[in-house]
């Protein structure tokens, strides 16, 4: 045999070589078509799991709030005051009376003149609070109380001087809206005087 080769050998040769190079081609595109709808799939399916994760995030922060505002919400109440003790009756005469004076009162040098006055008792800062329609508030600070007795600490704004060091006490009851003061002893007498000279008219809440 000889090196010479036929043109027909080398027509042949060249379209094996061709055939080939086609082969390979078309796997390569098999091969990338496939990749390419792997990756197209995946994607949905990492979306959808990641809405599933942040959504179980969500559902968990939720009822840890929940768990938290369930254990406030459950939180025990503030006791109630034992029926007859001294904060069950501040507590019953809380609020704010009016009463119309008709006749003015003499205290020391000052008159507290008629018209209308408002009393106001606060259960929560022991307080007793006289306004007059001119002269402002006379505040005095309940030391003690039963279910008809008041006590008071001395009024130390007292218009009669010798009566300044003296505590008081006053008698009480509380039909309905009414509020009436009797038999006051100690503190500042003219202003007692006044306080029991007519009784008092609870406002609504």
């Amino acid at each position: 045999m000889t090196g010479h080769r036929e043109p027909w050998y080398l027509d042949r040769l060249r379209a094996e070589l061709e055939r080939a190079a086609e082969s390979e081609d078309r796997r390569e595109r098999r091969g990338a078509l496939g990749r390419v709808r792997i990756h197209i799939a995946l994607k949905p399916v990492l979306a959808f799991a990641a809405i599933v994760v942040v959504a179980i995030a969500v559902a968990v922060a939720v009822a840890a709030l929940g768990s938290g505002e369930d254990e406030r919400s459950a939180a025990p109440p503030a006791p109630t005051p034992v029926p007859g003790s001294p904060q069950a009756v501040l507590e019953h005469l809380d609020g704010i009376y009016d009463a119309n004076v008709t006749t003015s009162v003499i205290a020391g040098t000052e008159l507290l003149p008629a018209g209308l006055y408002r009393l106001t008792i606060r259960a929560a800062e022991n307080s007793f609070v006289l306004s007059d329609p001119e002269n402002g508030a006379y505040e005095h600070t309940i030391t003690g109380a039963s279910p008809h007795r008041l006590a008071f600490a001395p009024d130390r704004n007292c218009e009669v001087p010798e009566q300044r060091p003296d505590p008081a006490i006053v008698e009480f009851s509380l039909k309905g809206s009414f509020l009436t003061l009797r038999n006051a002893r100690g503190g500042c007498q003219p202003i007692w005087q006044l306080l029991t000279s007519t009784p008092w008219y609870k406002r609504k809440p």
